[in-house]
């Protein structure tokens, strides 16, 4: 404590003196400066090195090792372990069946069959075979017996190759039916059926074989396709076709042959293309016939149809451009006819993939041949069957497609084109064989050939969601003015349909179809038809057959992944409409049956 005090006493003196002192030298400070000389500022020489800078090439020695013990290297081995090169694994690939069968009967002794045979999974091709059965019994009130069925199968194969692709298919196809179109409620119509049946009363077999009749087809194709991904490489196809096509007992024979080729090849953004086709026809009537406007029709015809379609393709951004000429020659016994139709085709991306408005110019020959007739309408007498191909002088159309979203596509298009030689069907007892003298023939038809001039609006609507709902809505209406016929006989003039499935949950499967053809006017030389529409030696009236409206639903249910049931019920409003004038559809129709997957990978 003492020490604190003695410190702190010494601490203040010294304070006070220090601040207590004054130095006189430091106030009375002189700014007088006394200047000597000008100054003159030097810079030193810098000392430079004498030495050249040179380039120095020395090869250093290479230093030899030295061991402890020796000079030699020891020379040692190491052999690393093998191991299996690693494989990268996709995703499992969902398993398959070689085959699959489905097999049903329903009402009236119907029965459906269909089988499939195909190979598995293959880098080098693909085979497979098909088979399809259709049939009824087909009983009516107040009508002839009208049993049906309709058997086809087909080999179907593709092999590839480093650049190309070859297709192949054989089948074959019999469709048996009965000319049933007579009313047997009518008098005229009973008084007809009776004699032709009279002489075999008793014999049904014998009365059903009055009226039956067969179609087969024999085909047979190949097409050879190359896929060059070098813009500077030729792609080709070449096609060649065949079939033969008969009817019972084969009275009438029918043997065609089409070859078809393709080239094409890009420049830059232009690809020009070519495509040479020969269409050869060859037929053999059971016998000549006369016909009215073509005199006498030999019973061996032939008829063969060149063609040569050089085309170009040019794109600019949004816009595409498809133009060139259709070059067509026609041989005929009697003349040779060469034709050239303009061929022109544009499409704009107007909003992307949203509307696309496009336009076309075209037209063509179309093959008119026992085989197509009869697959059109299957009751026609072949054996008066003229055959002429309809030339399309012009068509033109436009219209607009895209997609509103990713689930709704459209496709909305209006045309006029011009047919010479199309074909319209008219029951034999209205046509220029038989006037409406008898009954006779009534359940057949033949075809007259006219000129159509044709106004069509058409469009199309397409719903799906994934795999689980898909919907397509089309409809069609057209205007037909004709040259020689009073009317477009047995044309509908609108034609409308919806058709869709629905799945859930990969269990059930719901389908339906809509379908509606507008009323239609079948020909007629009888004073008690619907409406007279003129006179061409006689009176010609018409009879309007109703619109049809057919309704089939159907329903399935997997029961496994290789098991499942289902019902279908066609016509279910039970309508019987008429196609084809006398000849009424069966009603309601129900064939339920199952459906199998086997002969597993």
């Amino acid at each position: 404590m003492n020490k604190q005090i003695i410190f702190t006493i010494l601490f203040g003196c010294v304070w006070q003196i220090g601040f207590g002192q004054e130095d006189d030298k430091y106030t009375q400070l002189s700014t007088t400066v006394i200047k000597v000389n000008n100054y003159r500022p030097t810079i030193s020489d810098a000392k430079k090195m004498a030495e050249i800078p040179s380039t120095v090439d020395t090869v250093l020695p290479k230093p030899s090792p030295a061991y402890l013990y020796g000079n030699d290297p020891v020379q040692t081995e190491f052999a690393p372990d093998s191991i299996q090169a690693a494989t990268m694994k996709g995703e499992p690939l969902d398993p398959l069946y070689r085959a699959y069968v489905r097999g049903g009967a329903g009402n009236g002794i119907n029965y459906l069959a269909d089988a499939y045979v195909n190979a598995l999974r293959s880098r080098d091709g693909s085979l497979g075979f098909e088979l399809h059965g259709r049939g009824a019994q087909g009983l009516f009130t107040e009508l002839p017996p009208a049993p049906y069925n309709r058997w086809n199968g087909e080999v179907t194969g593709k092999r590839f190759f480093k650049k190309h692709s070859l297709d192949f298919f054989a089948g074959y196809d019999r469709e048996r039916l009965q000319y049933y179109g007579y009313d047997l409620s009518e008098n005229l119509s009973n008084i007809i059926y009776n004699e032709l049946t009279n002489q075999n009363e008793g014999d049904d077999a014998a009365i059903r074989n009055q009226f039956k009749q067969y179609y087969q087809k024999i085909t047979a194709g190949a097409e050879l396709k190359s896929f060059y991904t070098d813009s500077n490489k030729l792609n080709h196809v070449v096609a060649l076709e065949y079939y033969n096509w008969s009817d019972r007992n084969v009275a009438n024979m029918e043997n065609n042959v089409l070859v078809d080729g393709s080239i094409s090849r890009y420049l830059e953004a232009h690809q020009l293309g070519a495509n040479l086709m020969a269409d050869m026809n060859f037929v053999n009537y059971v016998g000549a016939f006369n016909h009215a406007s073509n005199g006498l029709i030999e019973a061996s015809q032939s008829n063969l149809i060149f063609g040569l379609k050089p085309t170009m393709v040019s794109r600019w951004k949004k816009l595409r451009l498809d133009y060139g000429a259709n070059i067509q020659a026609e041989v005929a016994p009697i003349a040779i006819t060469l034709r050239i139709y303009p061929h022109a085709y544009a499409k704009y991306n107007l909003v992307k993939d949203v509307i696309i408005p496009y336009a076309g110019l075209g037209g063509g020959l179309k093959r008119n041949s026992l085989n197509s007739i009869s697959e059109e309408n299957p009751f026609v007498w072949s054996s008066r069957t003229v055959l002429k191909n309809t030339d399309e002088a012009i068509r033109i159309y436009g219209g607009f497609r895209g997609s509103i979203s990713q689930r709704i596509t459209y496709n909305l298009q209006a045309a006029r084109f011009v047919e010479r030689n199309a074909p319209v069907f008219v029951n034999y007892n209205a046509s220029q064989y038989n006037q409406g003298i008898t009954r006779f023939g009534e359940n057949y038809f033949i075809v007259n050939y006219d000129t159509l001039d044709v106004f069509d609006l058409s469009g199309e609507l397409t719903y799906r969601i994934d795999e689980r709902l898909q919907v397509v809505g089309y409809g069609s209406y057209s205007m037909f003015e004709t040259s020689q016929e009073f009317e477009a006989w047995q044309r509908p003039s609108v034609r409308a349909g919806v058709t869709g499935f629905y799945q859930i949950q990969n269990k059930i499967i719901a389908k339906a179809q809509v379908h509606f053809l507008g009323p239609q006017w079948s020909k007629s030389y009888e004073s008690n038809s619907d409406e007279l529409f003129g006179n061409d030696g006689r009176d010609v009236y018409g009879n309007k057959l109703s619109p049809i409206f057919d309704l089939n639903l159907g329903l399935e249910y997997r029961y496994t992944e290789r098991l499942s049931g289902f019902v279908n019920v066609n016509n279910l409003i039970a309508q019987r409409y008429q196609r084809w004038n006398q000849y009424p559809s069966q009603r309601i129709n129900v064939v339920g049956g199952v459906t199998y997957s086997f002969w597993k990978d």
